[in-house]
């Protein structure tokens, strides 16, 4: 289990990257493929800004940025240290789709998008889940820690 972190992290930077490029090559730029009718399709975007295209045409400074918060998720990671596999495969979801977003940022100047729901105002990738799965696994994870914490400082006489 030592190394599970860094399996996780390679395998969801592989299912991101990998993902994109298969839509990237199979789909031209605004070209939907409607997949369940009137809930989730495939569109293909390229995306120059960050969640819902803010800052659009800064890439730059989101790729600095970018690399700033990946650094500090990596400080919070060993600062924390992580124990429970729910809390490395946390740290591997969200670094792994920071680097996805990265990659093709610093590679082709955007950011590949693809998964679009009917009721959701945004396209996205697997990264964006990869980052929003592994921040909610990681503030449970917080919690729960704090939570045990407490009850067994708390003496009963």
């Amino acid at each position: 289990m030592k190394h599970i972190f860094t399996f996780f992290t390679v395998f969801f930077f592989f299912i991101d990257i990998s993902t994109k490029r298969f839509f990237e090559h199979r789909l031209s730029i605004n070209e939907t493929i409607i997949v369940i009718p009137e809930w989730l399709q495939w569109t293909l975007i390229h995306n120059t800004g960050m969640s819902f295209g803010l800052g659009a045409g800064h890439t730059t400074f989101i790729i600095i940025l970018q690399v700033l918060v990946i650094v500090l998720v990596i400080y919070f990671k060993w600062t924390f240290k992580p124990t429970s596999f729910i809390e490395k495969l946390s740290f591997s979801l969200i670094i792994a789709g920071g680097l996805g977003n990265l990659y093709d940022r610093f590679l082709l100047g955007y950011v590949i998008d693809f998964i679009s729901f009917r009721w959701w105002p945004a396209i996205f990738n697997f990264a964006d889940i990869e980052i929003r799965l592994g921040m909610i696994l990681l503030m449970v994870s917080i919690i729960k820690r704090h939570l045990n914490k407490t009850s067994t400082t708390i003496k009963v006489d």
